[in-house]
């Protein structure tokens, strides 16, 4: 069993003596008309909608030229020097390929928190991405008082945002943002953090064993099963080309094969998961079919309170250049049934709401 996606462990390596704090050099000029990063797609046409319904096979599409219409248009916040933009790091080649942020997290009010690891600090916009403020990220909460570790940002029920590093000796140090103020605090087993249900923190160990973080207490415990933000139990995994998902407590359990939805050639890829408060779990994976691997495909699905999945969509190109894969794809409000789609392109990060 393969689960969820492996996390990026490894962080951004941001040496706060290259790049001062609000003087990063953008990506593309200030000024500039925000543009989509580019993506390699299949016209609309040859997309395989299946029936409305329920499914039994998780379909993965060719990459669309945009979202579809069951999303809103993006809220689009750009990169650049000044303090409402979003910051560019130099990447691996140290010539063209800048890093945008580190991913982000929606909280209970609405509000966006960005893990702007370019310019240490958090940055804070508003639901239509205007700049609230920032906290920066002091040398105190810094790899050797230099780089920056965190990665995916998740938001709580109660207002706290939360990163987490490992720290290369089978531990794990959680960073929380509460009202402004930045805690460390430090787990004593080695947790790659992909999921919460809004109180509770959930991820894998070095065994891919489940495991579930307290925050309060800094405890961490072996589970058989994960749990949505309205409390229901689970399990997604998945075994080369087949998705297992389970409501244990339901006595709910489903395997779905992943396949090319052009093609119906077996299909694999990493997954990212959200649940919602109304027990919704939406599914996003990224991946490949077997005999393609050259042409990426990905496929978004619903699974209902009840374990049925619902028939999946196509999405656009998610990753790009200056996307370091240090967080979810997926991000849902706590609280809430709202869903996002987070996009690091090379001029931006683009948010999409599911209508």
């Amino acid at each position: 069993m393969i689960p969820l996606a492996v996390a990026c462990t490894g962080g951004r390596s941001t040496p706060t003596t290259s790049v001062p704090a609000v003087t990063v050099a953008p990506t593309v000029p200030a000024t500039a008309p925000v543009t989509t990063a580019p993506v390699t797609t299949a016209p609309v046409s040859t997309m395989v909608t299946p029936p409305p319904g329920t499914t039994d096979v998780f379909a993965m599409y060719r990459h669309r030229d945009r979202m579809p219409d069951t999303w809103q248009e993006p809220v689009v916040i750009p990169y650049g020097d000044g303090d409402d933009q979003l910051g560019t790091s130099i990447g691996g080649d140290g010539e063209g390929i800048r890093w945008g942020p580190s991913y982000g997290a929606v909280a209970a009010d609405g509000t966006w928190w960005i893990l702007d690891a370019a310019k240490f600090r958090f940055a804070h916009y508003d639901a239509v991405g205007a700049f609230v403020g920032s906290v920066e990220i002091p040398p105190a909460h810094l790899v050797n008082g230099r780089y920056v570790h965190w990665q995916y940002p998740l938001a709580l029920a109660d207002g706290t945002i939360v990163c987490f590093r490992l720290t290369g000796a089978e531990g794990t140090v959680l960073l929380l943002l509460r009202d402004g103020s930045l805690s460390e605090v430090t787990l004593d087993r080695e947790v790659v953090i992909k999921t919460d249900d809004g109180v509770t923190l959930y991820g894998f160990g070095n065994q891919n064993e489940l495991l579930a973080v307290d925050v309060a207490t800094a405890t961490v415990t072996e589970v058989d099963a994960f749990r949505t933000r309205a409390g229901t139990r689970y399990r997604l995994t998945r075994d080369a080309s087949t998705l297992r998902f389970a409501f244990p407590d339901l006595g709910v359990e489903h395997e779905w094969a992943t396949i090319a939805a052009d093609t119906g050639a077996p299909a694999s890829g990493a997954i990212s998961v959200v649940s919602t408060s109304g027990g919704q779990l939406h599914v996003f994976v990224d991946g490949a079919a077997a005999s393609d691997e050259a042409t990426g495909l990905s496929g978004y699905g619903v699974i209902d309170g009840d374990g049925d999945l619902h028939p999946t969509e196509a999405t656009r190109q998610p990753w790009s250049a200056s996307d370091d894969g240090g967080g979810s794809r997926l991000v849902a409000l706590p609280g809430g049934d709202d869903v996002w789609f987070i996009a690091i392109d090379t001029d931006a990060v683009r948010l999409y709401r599911r209508l």
